[in-house]
């Protein structure tokens, strides 16, 4: 480590930590910010810096102007609860010319646990004093897209030390400038915390130093930051019960652009029961969402992440670290750089489901989405256009049990499943797949493949015929015994291989006996058809998908003609008959005279 960089980095952590022992608690607070400048100061204006430290505990109401404590209230918030104490808000009450706060340095570590940062830009000022005893309004719904923008101050800094070389010189001049607002948006060290409604881009700064002091729109991490570095910590040293949600990052509103692209989105550099959901995630050097060191029950849902990863780590979602419970689900993920989804060495399994995976892997052929570790389910997902294989599991580090089931693909340009070898090395092995796996009854083989290395299964013929009684056909085959089967109609190339495979939609469902052998009735189908099939258990996971088989008819077969409907006739209900009452009849009178 350079004696500079050593210098910077204690004094870095001597501030974090001052700061951290400087801060009181304090009851919740609503603090409504009314300008889009980033000062500290005892003036007029209430800016997002001061609402922090306020939060924080780190400003007291005495440093406040009558003019700002109108500003400040106590929050009365129907639900607005965490772990049955009322949070803390920060609001914005911004002129509509004036919803870019450009940051001139890094914003403080939100440290107040129990927090709604909430974008909607709302007009409704408290008017409170320092007594505390307005009673505040609700916020309204979020709205499509957000109009507070934060974004790093547009002046660049060039600013190098006296005892950088030539060498380090030049590089800063490759590297390029970085904005001097700081490399992240928001700093998250406390739980409880929601952030919502913003439009977050532009965070950033050179690649030397990313390694360390990752940069991103939104970073969650415990404090103080090294300890993270050492390893997994206990779970009430690590921020949990985070949500991101409804806001714009990496992409900024009215088509504006920042001077640079952020380099990551969310970061949950240490996090657990983080949820992100609802964000559009775009443009980013780097990938959208990325866990690193212990990130449990994480929940990423309803989500644009897309054209992230073009100047980095090229996937949209990097899952990595302590993920045990993690979800993702209900994602449009499309049109980035690399994978939609890849799980790096993972402790702990990640459910991914019903997402739409769409035209990613455009600057590198990659899986959709790609796995290693133990216990993942991948299930009812639609996988489009890839440029590579559809989901890979590779072999090294141990890959097995996972669970790959009922997902479309569409368009693929490899296998829609890849079990890769240990003992095909390079890396578009392991990242796009090997091709289909030599079929093996050796154990040590096995276990030197993804999900153990399990066979397909095996049709009893490479063509199966339509009956002409009723225009079924029997699909039979052998596998592993009680095993899930799920047969796919395919479309394959005429040389009936499964590297000709494009596209594969699930039609059926059966289970083995406990004699290796399975057979299922299937109607519906006409001559040229291809269907082929997966097996699954729960200790090896899901195999790759069989050779295609074709589907012919018997001489004499013909393709049956759908009925035409007949239409009834519409007949018109007789008007009800009119009853005419008998006439009444007089009875003659007798004379009177």
């Amino acid at each position: 480590m350079k004696p500079q960089f050593a210098l910077a980095l204690a004094a870095t952590m001597a501030l974090t930590l001052a700061s951290q022992a400087q801060a009181q608690s304090v009851g919740p607070l609503r603090v409504v910010v009314n300008s889009n400048q980033d000062t500290v100061a005892k003036d007029q204006i209430i800016t997002l810096r001061e609402a922090i430290l306020l939060v924080n505990g780190q400003m007291k109401m005495e440093d406040l102007s009558d003019r700002e404590r109108t500003q400040v209230s106590r929050p009365v918030m129907s639900g607005e609860n965490y772990k049955g104490n009322p949070v803390s808000r920060i609001e914005f009450q911004l002129p509509a010319d004036q919803t870019t706060i450009r940051l001139r340095s890094a914003l403080p570590n939100i440290t107040k646990t129990g927090l709604v940062i909430d974008g909607t830009n709302s007009f409704n000022v408290a008017n409170s004093i320092a007594g505390f005893t307005i009673t505040a309004t609700e916020s309204s719904n979020a709205v499509e897209a957000p109009t507070i923008a934060i974004i790093p101050d547009e002046k660049l800094s060039t600013t190098r030390s006296e005892n950088q070389n030539e060498t380090d010189q030049h590089r800063d001049e490759l590297d390029g400038l970085r904005p001097t607002g700081g490399h992240r948006g928001f700093t998250i060290t406390s739980s409880g915390v929601t952030v919502k409604n913003l439009a977050i881009a532009g965070f950033t700064t050179r690649h030397r130093s990313t390694s360390t002091e990752p940069s991103a729109d939104i970073f969650i991490t415990a404090a103080p930051n090294l300890d993270t570095r050492l390893g997994t910590l206990e779970s009430d040293r690590v921020p949990q019960d985070i949500v991101i949600e409804n806001n714009w990052l990496g992409r900024l509103p009215q088509g504006t652009q920042t001077p640079m692209k952020s380099a990551f989105g969310v970061y949950v550099f240490n996090g657990n029961r983080v949820t992100i959901r609802g964000n559009t995630i775009a443009d980013h050097d780097g990938s959208g969402i990325i866990t690193s060191i212990q990130s449990h029950q994480f929940k990423i849902h309803n989500n644009l992440v897309e054209k992230n990863g073009f100047a980095g780590m090229p996937d949209a979602l990097r899952i990595e670290g302590d993920i045990a419970g993690g979800e993702i689900y209900q994602n449009r993920i499309q049109n980035n750089a690399g994978s939609g989804v890849y799980v790096f060495n993972p402790k702990g399994s990640t459910k991914i489901y019903s997402n739409q995976l769409q035209n990613n892997s455009q600057r590198y052929r990659r899986a959709a989405i790609y796995l290693t570790g133990i216990n993942h389910e991948v299930r009812d997902n639609q996988i489009t256009q890839p440029s590579g294989t559809g989901v890979v599991v590779a072999a090294y580090p141990s890959s097995y049990g996972n669970q790959i089931s009922n997902n479309q693909f569409i368009g693929v340009q490899g296998l829609p499943i890849d079990l890769v070898s240990q003992s095909n090395t390079h890396p578009n092995d392991y990242q796009n797949g090997d091709g289909t796996n030599i079929r093996t009854d050796s154990r040590e083989r096995g276990e030197r493949s993804g999900n153990a290395g399990i066979n397909a299964p095996t049709f009893l013929s490479p063509e199966f015929y339509i009956s002409n009684v009723d225009g079924s056909i029997e699909l039979a085959g052998t596998t592993l015994p009680n095993a899930d089967i799920e047969i796919y109609k395919v479309s394959a190339t005429s040389d009936m291989t499964v590297n000709g495979m494009n596209s594969a939609t699930r039609v059926a469902t059966v289970k083995s006996s406990a004699d290796d052998r399975f057979s299922i009735k299937l109607t519906g189908l006409k001559p040229g058809d291809r269907l082929a099939a997966t097996v699954s258990t729960p200790n090896f996971g899901t195999s790759e998908m069989t050779r295609p088989v074709m589907i012919k008819a018997l001489p004499g077969y013909q393709v049956p003609v759908p009925p035409v409907p007949v239409i009834p006739p519409v007949v018109e209900k007789p008007p009800t008959p009119i009853v005419v009452p008998p006439p009444v009849r007089l009875e003659p009178q007798p004379q009177l005279w």
